[in-house]
């Protein structure tokens, strides 16, 4: 069996896993986003994988697929927004595209 390191369920571990030892979780915006496009690479592993073994059918890989890409350009737009000056905005979809991969993760979960 394979091990997935880039599961969203060992992204999870490892911060908790890091706040036990006293690593520092991540505060800053730079940091936040970078945990929101590291979960979208997690999320989108585990849809290819579940895709691969059959959990999940074509069709729904491809809706999987479109909503993990739509989280990921909110992200951006999150990016970009805190590179105007806009840090309600950024904050805002930042907030928005990790609500989107959770909800995703979750249901992949019990998508068995």
């Amino acid at each position: 069996m394979k091990l997935k390191l880039y599961s969203v369920p060992f992204v999870v571990l490892l911060l908790a896993a890091c706040t036990l030892f006293g690593v520092e979780k991540p505060e800053t915006f730079n940091q936040r986003i970078a945990y929101v496009y590291g979960t979208q690479i997690a999320v989108a592993q585990q849809i290819a994988d579940k895709t691969r073994s059959g959990v999940i059918s074509p069709d729904d890989n491809e809706r999987y697929v479109s909503i993990v890409e739509d989280a990921k350009a909110v992200a951006d737009g999150a990016r970009d927004a805190m590179q105007a000056g806009d840090t309600a905005t950024a904050e805002g979809k930042l907030r928005l595209a990790q609500n989107i991969l959770v909800e995703v993760d979750e249901f992949l979960r019990r998508d068995k």
